[in-house]
């Protein structure tokens, strides 16, 4: 996270000396990305439901970046800022839900939709789906071995644990997680980062050792949450977070 971050600070000096309408958006979902990792929801917040869209409408308008290019990013953010805020039931309020589900035929937001239902206490609903995205997917084998798998899969992984806590359908859907841990297993010392960039959703092995309660291992999870400290600890999330 320390190098991410470092990352965000040179890509500043970049925007600053290119002076685009594209580089000063970037720059901001950037910031945006590493707001909503430490915590900062009101910075956050302020431009991803403010200027940030504002921007992305007025380019896409024109044809200066690929259409939906950036707007799918704005709502990333937008979803992920409810859910770190404890306010996805404000997502289903909101036409930002209608964008997710129009866009349901990406797998990360088939992933997302879950787990805002989950999150909204639609269990049964939220199974429907993780069941779904299963049929189509051959049981979750049909993913690539990165790329969006990774925050698919890390999605999934909570929505799973999600209806493990509240018992829901745990025998129909079970046969499917194997896949999801062995795609996350296979990358223990990464982040999981979605979109272009849009959320920073933290190290792969912390959903690997949710994958492993859902599994009734609880020693094989606190192997993979130890090891999710180590590429987190120089940069935590902030108290402030719902994750944390």
């Amino acid at each position: 996270v320390t190098a991410a971050d470092a990352t965000v600070r040179r890509h500043r000096e970049h925007a600053a000396h290119r002076h685009s309408t594209l580089a000063r958006w970037q720059q901001g979902t950037l910031d945006a990305l590493m707001n909503l990792w430490q915590g900062e929801f009101a910075a956050a917040e302020e431009w991803i439901l403010g200027e940030s869209r504002t921007i992305a409408e007025a380019m896409e308008e024109n044809l200066s970046v690929p259409a939906d290019t950036l707007s799918q990013t704005c709502l990333g953010q937008a979803y992920w800022l409810r859910h770190e805020q404890g306010r996805m039931a404000d997502l289903f309020g909101s036409p930002l839900m209608t964008g997710v589900r129009r866009r349901d035929y990406f797998p990360v937001w088939r992933a997302g939709l879950a787990l805002a239902l989950c999150e909204t206490g639609r269990h049964e609903q939220a199974a429907d789906q993780v069941l779904a995205f299963a049929a189509d997917t051959g049981g979750f084998t049909g993913f690539p071995p990165n790329g969006w798998a990774l925050p698919t899969a890390a999605v999934l992984a909570q929505a799973c644990a999600e209806l493990a806590a509240r018992d829901v359908r745990v025998e129909e859907w079970l046969p499917y997680v194997p896949p999801l841990r062995a795609l996350l297993d296979a990358h223990p010392g990464d982040l999981v980062l979605a979109g272009w960039p849009t959320v920073l959703l933290g190290p792969a092995a912390r959903f690997s050792g949710l994958l492993a309660l859902v599994a009734g291992e609880p020693e094989t999870a606190l192997g993979h949450l130890r090891r999710a400290v180590r590429p987190a600890q120089r940069r935590r999330p902030s108290s402030g977070s719902k994750r944390a």
